[in-house]
């Protein structure tokens, strides 16, 4: 099967640091980094979801990876659609943690398309 993948430059993290040496994330050092920081080139993978037989999609939980929200704007409110889908709200992004990965949705850390005005 062919494998598709889409290198995405200009992707904002807010909420938490990515660790370009460790690969993984990293609390914001509050006072010195600014809440809102660069992503290094996100590579996007094409992946097949697998139904299971009753309709509903199985979910690969793991405890080395966030599943970060990634938003067009900020603001992470929109209008939801007919079909069901956010009309902010673009993808989960899998980005790895050496912490629980609960802990960076507590912190509410998503990746941005467009940067805020003010970080």
């Amino acid at each position: 099967a062919d494998t598709y993948v889409l290198p995405v430059r200009g992707v904002k993290l807010e909420g938490a640091v990515y660790d370009d040496e460790r690969v993984t994330l990293r609390p914001i050092d509050v006072g010195v980094e600014a809440t809102v920081s660069n992503v290094p080139l996100l590579y996007l993978k094409a992946k097949r979801m697998v139904e299971k037989p009753s309709g509903s999609i199985r979910v690969e939980v793991r405890d080395d990876v966030y599943k970060c929200p990634l938003y067009r704007t900020p603001e992470r409110w929109g209008r939801t659609s007919t079909t069901g889908q956010h009309s902010n709200f673009v993808m989960m992004v899998e980005m790895r943690s050496l912490t629980v990965p609960t802990k960076w949705s507590i912190l509410g850390v998503a990746a941005l398309l467009e940067a805020p005005l003010f970080t």
